[in-house]
């Protein structure tokens, strides 16, 4: 989350899907705001996806 919050979504992407594949992650880290930047791009989408959740942006 760390990187999200920084602003690289790339780096923050490469940690989420590390997280991802280890099992990792929750609900709450995805719909954080600090994935604000990220949350269109389809790498993200994919995470989403892969843990059955919609590929909808959270309310703010």
């Amino acid at each position: 989350m760390l990187y999200a919050g920084l602003g690289q979504k790339d780096s923050s992407l490469v940690c989420l899907e590390k997280a991802a594949s280890l099992g990792f992650i929750s609900s709450e880290t995805l719909v954080s705001p600090m994935y604000r930047l990220t949350r269109k791009e389809p790498r993200f989408q994919a995470v989403l996806k892969k843990f059955g959740l919609p590929i909808t942006s959270p309310v703010q």
